[in-house]
């Protein structure tokens, strides 16, 4: 058997696809099921073949493909297009139909079949997914199986609706799993439901039948224990109901024919009852303890069919009944809209004061179309009801409120009543002044209407709400708004309206003596005065400052503040009780990182600020004094005067007397056109002296490029393919195996015996002066170790396991280590970084310490061991040129350059001046904490990457291995090769879980030339 297949062609340089699907065999008796329904109802645009599950009828056929056995089954079939004659007859001897993944089957036709005497329920047998199936005017059911379903266990909806032929009913469905059923225009024999029959799980019921004989149906609670809906319409015969069911919720009942009886027994859960026709009720209607809606509409009622209406009703309608008279039964309090309406019979008066007497605003009421009842006099209390329809009765004069508002369209104030000529409509307010809350309003008044079109009646003509367009929120002074009344043809008002609406988005106390509470608000109109009071309202909190976003007040020396404390807030026209916290510290200031921009000479200081309302703030850069420009809880903004000194300097902020102080922070980078830095080595190395040329001078330094390129007329080295030009040709990439440690962050680099170690010592948190407040040792630690490939990238993260007990159960310390054989782009802040082939990116991250101070911050230790003194190859006569193991930067002696020389291979790191902090780029300094010797050769070295009280800190470092082949073919001796390891950037921090170099070209921020410069020095000195 053919399977089904997907392949995709994929042309270069474009993003389409094209897909093509083998054809799959629907089974040869699911195929002949599907044939039969096709013929038997005329459904001609099917195709009676393997291609009718091709996806071109989905709207009627879907189909799925079973992946084990490579074979198409239907799962839905749609029987909905007229009946065509035009096909063949459907095979008889289909005694049951094969559909194994069929849940749904809809046939909707005008009555017309191919074959009336061919079942389609006979053959519904044996279909273990089915879950439902609607029929609609199918004139071949003549009958309904007996012990229909058969065999469908998952047949939960089934609906026949239309059928021309009598049907049996023989205890169809009993014991079924059906939660709904319906038969709609269904014509029966005869017809009966007693305690015989037990549907678990039916909860919704439709019959409208026809039957000849009379109807028999006693429903009890123990044969239908979840029914919730019950719909019975019955045509030709009397019908007898018995109702005991504590489940139903809803229930229809119409009769046709008289002497049809309905009882009603325990159903107290019953919410909505709908009463048609010529049945006749009995049992007691007031003990529907749950019932809420009442509509009746049954001609041979002379009254209610209750004593006393249920308790706890609130719309009661009865419609073309034969009342004589209202009955004289008091509503009930619950009750919100009552209608008798369209009896030609019902006379006499309204019993006002008797049946309307607890009638509540807002209440509605229906006397229409009673043209012998006289209304008389309509109260003046039912201007505040919300609907009255007095059409077609007899009223002699109504309320001023119903004239005032005549004619406006208003479909639920509906009096036949018309205004006189000279009518005048005396619309009063108790205030011209509104209070809106949120772009939301009350108007008082009296006659003010029913609220329609435009508003919303609290109590009609005397309290309604508005919305201001839009439910804008406007802040400021009083405003002109202006209300138009229909009123005869329509009066205009101009009111002065005023927000008054607040919102507290943040409440903090601030300071342990003089406190102050401090509100920020997400909404707040400061126009009106605003207070704060404690204790139920006995202890006043002074106000300070009342702006756009902020109150603060004073609280008192004597108000004793609990940990979680309530105070009320207010202003002339609304109060909130609210909830605040208190934690009684200090607030001082957090500085977490700095920018400045040199052609504005604006310093950006981001952290924490706290409330700044009424403090004075102070912020100076050594001796120079920033002038504040912005300032809110987490950035301000100053300038400078003056231009600072380039190198690093003093950072001091005073927020209210509280300090922060740094000397590790802020760092000037000197004027691009002072640095000194030039384009080449050619041109760094050349005296004003010289008369030779660039191109002579860039050979004889670079020994003509190393032998690995061309020096051109500009100075510039020229490489040959896969030698990096950043050394002038020096070196060249190579592959590697690179193997991350699977225990911890610490990576060994070994190349032919020579080994290289850089690792992560420990955390340091410092203080101001720079000694240690405390420190995590990280050699012996636990690591969780997770290392994946997508066989181009290979990944490794290490989370450092400190448990439970330990005292930074807080703390997330985590490194990342990544390498691919294929160059990449990484972005480390905002400036991105080009690795090239076998390039390492190694990440670190500190979170969530606990600092012990404000200007407390931390100091990452790496440990590597360096040579006392070290030498390196650089011409054909072997000469020896000593390396410096550290390169600093002139200004701030921060560390640039790492280089350990063993057997002429070289291990480099450098070291760029900036980490992340909570995500921002700052200035990071690199420093030698210490040196120890462990012999004459070499020494340990301890390299501290200081970061600010941040509480994401983020270091990225990147190395790349590298090799030296020097060119002898000017020499005599016999070529020789060297090896070198040179890391050219790390990101903030060589971290110890690499020991391999990176070359990367800073594209944002960093230039080109100034890095190229010192490279080109510290290679060729």
């Amino acid at each position: 058997m053919q399977r089904k297949k997907n392949t995709r062609l994929a042309f270069e340089g474009s993003e389409h696809y094209i897909f093509f699907k083998a054809t799959s065999l629907i089974p040869s008796s699911e195929l002949a099921s599907i044939q039969f329904l096709i013929q038997q109802y005329g459904q001609i645009h099917l195709p009676q073949d393997q291609s009718i599950c091709n996806g071109s009828f989905t709207e009627f056929i879907t189909c799925q493909l079973d992946i084990g056995t490579g074979e198409d089954h239907f799962t839905s079939l749609k029987m909905t297009k007229p009946f065509s004659p035009d096909l063949g007859f459907p095979d008889y001897n289909i005694l049951k139909f094969d559909f194994p993944k069929l849940t749904t089957l809809v046939i909707y036709q005008t009555g017309n079949v191919k074959n009336t005497t061919l079942n389609i329920l006979d053959r519904l047998t044996d279909l273990p997914l089915l879950g439902m199936v609607f029929i609609t005017k199918d004139y071949s059911i003549d009958s309904i199986p007996i012990g229909f379903p058969k065999n469908l266990p998952n047949l939960k909806i089934f609906s026949i609706i239309d059928s021309i032929q009598k049907l049996n009913f023989q205890g169809f469905f009993n014991n079924s799993n059906i939660e709904g059923l319906s038969l709609s225009g269904v014509r029966f024999s005869s017809f009966a439901l007693d305690s015989s029959y037990y549907l678990p799980r039916l909860k919704q019921l439709d019959l409208h039948i026809i039957v000849d004989t009379p109807i028999s149906i006693d429903m009890q609670s123990s044969s239908f224990p979840s029914i919730q809906s019950l719909s019975i319409k019955t045509f030709g015969s009397k019908s007898n109901i018995n109702l005991n069911m504590q489940s139903l919720w809803e229930l229809y009942i119409d009769n046709d024919v008289s002497l049809s009886s309905l009882s009603l027994g325990n159903l107290k859960n019953l919410n909505t009852i709908d009463l048609n026709g010529q049945t006749t009720i009995a049992g007691n209607m007031t003990n529907l303890l749950g019932l809420d809606k009442a509509t009746i509409n049954i001609n041979s009622l002379t009254t209610y069919p209750f004593s006393m209406f249920p308790p706890n009703l609130s719309t009661f309608i009865m419609r073309n009944s034969s009342c004589l008279l209202i009955p004289t039964i008091p509503l009930p309090p619950s009750l919100l809209s009552f209608e008798l309406s369209n009896n030609l019979l019902l006379a006499g008066s309204v019993p006002f004061s008797t049946i309307f007497g607890d009638s509540r605003p807002n209440f509605k009421v229906d006397l229409s179309f009673n043209p012998n009842l006289n209304v008389g006099i309509v109260p003046n209390n039912w201007c505040e009801y919300g609907g009255v329809n007095l059409q077609n009765t007899m009223v002699s004069s109504v309320p001023d409120c119903f004239l005032c508002y005549y004619g406006n369209g208003d479909p639920n104030i509906l009096v036949p009543i018309i205004p006189p000529q000279n009518f005048v409509c005396n619309i009063t307010f108790t205030s011209l002044n509104l209070f809106s809350s949120m772009g939301k309003f009350n108007l008082i008044g009296n006659l003010i209407g029913f609220g329609y079109p435009n508003a919303q009646a609290l109590v009609p003509n005397r309290a309604l709400v508005y919305n201001v367009p839009n439910n804008q929120y406007i802040v400021g002074p009083p405003r002109d708004y202006n209300i138009s009344f229909y009123s005869m043809g329509g009066k205009n008002v101009t009111f002065s309206m005023v927000e008054v609406y607040f919102s507290v988005a943040n409440a903090t106390v601030v300071g342990n003596v003089n406190r102050q509470l401090v509100l920020e608000f997400s909404y707040f109109n400061s126009y009106l005065p605003h207070f704060v009071q404690f204790n139920q309202g006995t202890v006043n909190c002074t106000s300070i400052n009342q702006n756009a976003t902020h109150l603060v007040c004073s609280i008192p020396n004597s108000l004793v503040l609990e940990p979680t404390f309530m105070y009320n807030l207010r202003n002339e026209i609304i109060q909130f009780n609210l909830e605040a916290t208190y934690e009684p510290k200090d607030n001082p200031p957090i500085v977490t990182s700095t920018d400045y921009s040199m052609e504005t000479q604006t310093l950006e200081l981001y952290g924490t600020f706290g409330p700044l309302f009424n403090f004075p703030l102070i912020i100076k850069v050594s001796n120079l004094t920033c002038r504040i420009v912005t300032s809110s809880v987490s950035l301000m903004k100053c300038e400078l005067d003056t231009v600072p000194k380039p190198g690093p300097a003093t950072l001091f902020v005073s927020i209210g007397g509280f300090d922060f102080i740094s000397s590790s922070l802020l760092y000037f980078q000197p004027n691009s056109d002072n640095s000194g830095s030039s384009t080449t080595t050619t041109t760094s190395s050349t005296t004003g002296g010289s008369k030779e040329t660039p191109q002579q001078i860039c050979s004889r330094l670079t020994y003509n490029c190393y032998g690995h390129g061309q020096c051109d007329n500009n100075g510039i080295c020229q490489c040959n393919e896969n030698y990096n030009q950043i050394d002038n040709c020096l070196t060249k990439y190579i592959n590697t195996t690179i193997k991350p440690n699977t225990t911890n962050p610490t990576v060994s680099f070994d190349i032919d015996g020579i080994d290289f170690q850089f690792e992560i010592y420990s955390i340091q948190e410092l203080d101001y002066d720079g000694s240690i407040l405390q420190e995590l040792l990280l050699t012996n630690q636990t690591w969780n170790v997770s290392i994946n490939t997508d066989n181009i990238t290979t990944f490794a993260n290490y989370q450092l396991f400190l448990g439970n007990d330990s005292i930074y159960e807080t703390l997330l310390v985590s490194s990342d280590l990544s390498f691919s054989s294929i160059g990449r782009n990484v972005i480390f802040g905002d400036t991105e970084l080009v690795l090239v082939p076998n390039a390492i990116k190694v990440g670190f991250s500190i979170s969530n310490w606990q600092y012990q101070s404000n200007v407390a911050t931390l100091r990452a230790v790496f440990k590597s061991i360096i040579n006392n003194n070290q030498t390196i190859s650089v011409d054909c006569d072997n000469q020896q040129q000593s390396i410096d193991s550290f390169t600093k930067d002139q200004l701030s002696e921060s560390i640039q350059y790492l280089r350990v020389v063993k057997d002429n291979i070289q291990f480099n790191g450098r070291f760029i001046d900036f980490v992340l902090s909570d995500g921002r780029k700052t200035y990071s300094k690199t420093e030698l904490i210490s040196l120890t010797p462990t012999n004459n050769d070499q020494s340990i070295a301890l390299i501290g990457i200081n970061l600010p009280q941040c509480k994401s800190c983020q270091l990225d470092p990147d190395f790349t291995p590298l090799i030296i082949e020097k060119n002898n073919d000017n020499c005599s001796s016999p070529s020789k090769t060297w090896r070198i390891i040179v890391g050219v950037v790390v990101g903030g921090v060589a971290v110890a879980a690499v020991a391999i170099g990176t070359i990367i070209l800073i594209k944002k921020k960093v230039a080109k030339k100034h890095y190229e410069s010192k490279l080109n020095k510290l290679n060729v000195n």
